[in-house]
């Protein structure tokens, strides 16, 4: 049989659990999305960017990787810094740029 005063008890467990919910600041990260842009861009471009992510992101990026790439480090590309590598010009900026939004 419950008393009244294990009742008590457990209320006071509840609220003090909503409250730490409540209070606690809980982000949901979505889900990753994966796209392949292995066929739009060139090999220049990709050689660009494995020199971009090797750089700037630490990462070692290999042709087949293209088949499974991250959205959101697409989108988080800095094209001011990959504009100063040498044979990125505004067409191949362009090329990216859409090939990156046409998966959105």
């Amino acid at each position: 049989m419950i008393t009244s005063k294990d009742f008590d008890e457990a209320l006071k467990i509840i609220f003090e659990y909503k409250y730490q919910l409540d209070n606690e600041s809980i982000s949901i990260k979505p889900k990753p999305v994966f796209v392949n842009i292995e066929y739009k861009i060139s090999d220049r471009t990709f050689f660009i960017l494995q020199h971009y992510f090797n750089q700037h992101l630490g990462m070692l990026l290999e042709r087949k990787d293209l088949r499974s790439m991250d959205l959101e480090t697409l989108k988080n590309i800095d094209f001011m810094k990959i504009r100063n590598y040498r044979g990125f010009g505004k067409t191949a900026e362009e090329r990216l740029k859409n090939a990156i939004e046409s998966f959105e």
